[in-house]
């Protein structure tokens, strides 16, 4: 997943990652939850995409709403 949302940031999409929808494992470096909260809240948020929440990312693909609207 991380791989893909740096590529699509790299292509010039506008990337959205809906909150508590992606899971990892426990692995060497980091426990699961500390995992989580690395990618999402320091990596992709804020530099390679948008984190929203599950609502707002069902209103963007029944096209309610756009991406800079939440």
């Amino acid at each position: 997943m991380d791989a893909t949302i740096k590529s699509g940031f790299e292509k010039g999409f506008n990337l959205f990652v809906p909150a508590y929808t992606n899971s990892t494992y426990d692995n060497p470096y980091f426990d699961k939850e500390t995992a989580y909260k690395y990618y999402n809240e320091s990596m992709w948020g804020g530099r390679y995409a948008k984190i929203i929440t599950l609502e707002q990312a069902i209103q963007l693909l029944k096209s309610e709403v756009t991406i800079e609207d939440v």
